[in-house]
């Protein structure tokens, strides 16, 4: 028999003398962890959140414009929550308030500029005679996604068709140049990877998700948080009186009988009964684990997914009216959000590796980036990040590479002894989004308990 008896935050297994500093330890303090943590919090467990970074939110980032009083989103931060229950059950929790952009206003009207096949369009983007095959496009994407049932893991169902490039899928089901070129730029400045470096499957899962209707992602993804997804994360680490320490990266996590061992690169180590680790999969091979994971799971965290997804920030002196763009460029995305008295902001979804690439450290490479959509645009100042470049996150949010996209979930939810994995990158609902992240958060704190109550 096993007897734990809690002495001033410190547990003392009777049959071994071991000592354990905290019921549990999460790594990382992205959506997952501070989902895990708050959970495991409430239910009066001795937890320690360990985050690498000087701030909590993983690759979700809420800041302030220079020099202005506007809130803005440097990395995630799309809400749906009529599809995404887990959302909703924290909006209902904490009250959190919902805003959506304003209206156009007809008396300012936008100007739509479309880059396809190498040249813009202040019109309707399509030769007229793809408008029955851009309709045709997203029945055969919707068709696709119905295949997939959300009841049953993806390695269990008929799919491996799917799990091919975007760009391959449109090839077999000949789609025309021009729509899929457009449909290709949309993936891209959401997903932040090429056509072809993304898996079908997951761009199906999305759409799935989101009513089964790929044209929801054209005018569906507007609703964000008032006071940001930082308001959320600091509204959980409230409610749910766990400990927390920043700049804390972790190198090993050691598993022995009835015990874990955090050492963070620091040197100290730390005992818990169990230990979460909700990091990115991009540097989940960091860490050293004791015992090892499975040769499986080394070998699909091997495979680095080619997610580079960055968004700016950026005003530039007034234009003559605003300006919604989108194409095959480094700026997939790019949008004017205010019209401010020192000039316009506007907002820009990109990845590298897809035309010219951009400097997100340079003030004359991004104003070049954005001269390729609006060439009459001087750059005042910005605002990005690119998460590429950050150590401790190597990417945007996880993109299944083609023939990864069946598979990566079920290899890695795979039980490793008394440590659990959490994170929006292995999540089987709403991969990659921030709903996937509170998803897997909840799911790992669940099977803690099950383990600190000693049926796991």
């Amino acid at each position: 028999m096993l007897y734990i008896t809690a002495i001033a935050g410190v547990f003392v297994n009777s049959n071994r003398g071991v000592c354990f500093m905290y019921d549990v330890v999460v790594i990382g303090g992205g959506f997952a962890g501070v989902r895990a943590a708050r959970d495991l919090g409430k239910s009066g467990r001795a937890v320690l959140l360990l985050e690498a970074h000087d701030r909590l939110g993983g690759r979700t980032w809420t800041g302030q414009f220079p020099q202005t009083d506007v809130q803005i989103e440097i990395g995630a931060n799309v809400v749906v929550p009529e599809y995404q229950p887990e959302w909703r059950n924290e909006i209902d929790r904490y009250g959190l308030e919902l805003i959506s952009p304003p209206p156009p206003n007809p008396a300012d009207p936008v100007e739509y500029r479309t880059l396809v096949q190498g040249e813009y369009k202040d019109h309707f983007p399509l030769p007229l005679y793809e408008v029955g095959e851009a309709e045709r496009a997203l029945y055969v994407l919707r068709d696709a996604a119905a295949r997939i049932d959300p009841t049953k893991p993806l390695e269990d169902q008929d799919l491996a068709d799917l799990d091919v490039s975007l760009a391959a899928f449109f090839e077999a089901n000949k789609i025309a140049p021009a729509t899929g070129e457009l449909l290709g730029a949309y993936a891209t400045g959401l997903a932040g990877a090429r056509p072809d470096e993304i898996s079908t499957l997951h761009v199906l899962e999305w759409i799935r998700g989101y009513g089964t209707n790929p044209a929801f992602f054209f005018y569906g993804l507007r609703n964000s948080l008032a006071r940001g997804t930082g308001g959320a994360i600091e509204k959980m680490v409230e409610d749910g009186g766990f400990e927390v320490r920043l700049e804390a990266p972790v190198a090993a996590v050691t598993e022995a009988d009835d015990a874990v061992t955090v050492t963070v690169m620091s040197g100290e180590a730390i005992t818990a009964r169990t230990a979460i680790v909700a990091v990115p999969t991009n540097v989940l091979d960091r860490i050293a684990f004791t015992p090892p994971l499975s040769a499986e799971q080394q070998e699909a965290l091997a495979q680095k997914h080619p997610g580079r997804e960055f968004k700016g920030w950026m005003l530039v002196k007034p234009l003559s009216r605003p300006v919604s763009c989108f194409g095959m460029s480094t700026f997939q995305i790019l949008r004017t959000t205010r019209r401010l008295p020192e000039g316009d902001l506007l907002l820009g979804f990109g990845c590298n590796g897809v035309v010219d690439d951009v400097d997100l450290t340079d003030h004359a490479s991004v104003q070049n980036a954005i001269r390729r959509h609006v060439p009459e645009a001087e750059l005042i100042r910005y605002v990005a990040h690119d998460w590429v470049a950050d150590e401790w996150i190597n990417g945007s949010p996880r993109v299944h590479p083609p023939g990864t996209g069946q598979s990566f979930a079920g290899i890695m939810e795979k039980h490793h002894g008394r440590v659990s994995f959490a994170g929006s990158d292995l999540s089987r609902h709403f991969n990659a989004w921030i709903e996937g992240a509170l998803w897997t958060g909840r799911v790992a704190a669940e099977r803690a308990e099950q383990i600190l109550a000693g049926n796991d």
